[in-house]
């Protein structure tokens, strides 16, 4: 399972660009085959729903984010894009994109579900470990 600290370390090889996103690091791996928007979308998708991300909470411009991240403007802008097709965030025109303020609203069962989820991926990755598979062919089956 990818943590931290291995993040930390992968970022002392390169593979590893950061931002810090509300006090909270976001990361983008240079070695993974998810486009980078995929990534910032997911992780910020994570921050919002864990609710370390609080609702009405202006997201970092595009190009502060961009600039921190190592990546296009147009990345940061596919991602926020991302979020605000979920549900997650708007935009508003000249001001920039924020969490929506209705957002722990919407769905209030979504611990209940990551938690299961989590479980799902412990089950499969043991099950996986049993065949003889490491991590990297877990990945490449989800």
């Amino acid at each position: 399972m990818t943590t931290v600290r291995h993040f930390e370390a992968e970022r002392a090889r390169g593979r590893v660009r950061s931002a810090v996103v509300a006090d909270h690091d976001v990361y983008l791996s240079t070695d993974s085959s998810i486009p980078f928007y995929v990534q910032i979308a997911q992780q910020l998708t994570y921050l919002i729903y864990s609710r370390q991300l609080d609702a009405g909470l202006p997201l970092p411009s595009v190009r502060s984010l961009a600039s921190d991240l190592g990546v296009t403007s147009n990345t940061v802008s596919q991602a926020y894009a991302e979020l605000q097709n979920s549900g997650l965030a708007v935009s508003v025109k000249g001001s920039g994109t924020y969490v929506r303020d209705d957002v722990f609203t919407q769905d209030d069962d979504w611990h209940n579900r990551n938690e299961l989820a989590a479980e799902a991926v412990v089950r499969a990755r043991r099950r996986i470990h049993s065949l003889g598979l490491g991590d990297a062919d877990l990945q490449r089956h989800v």
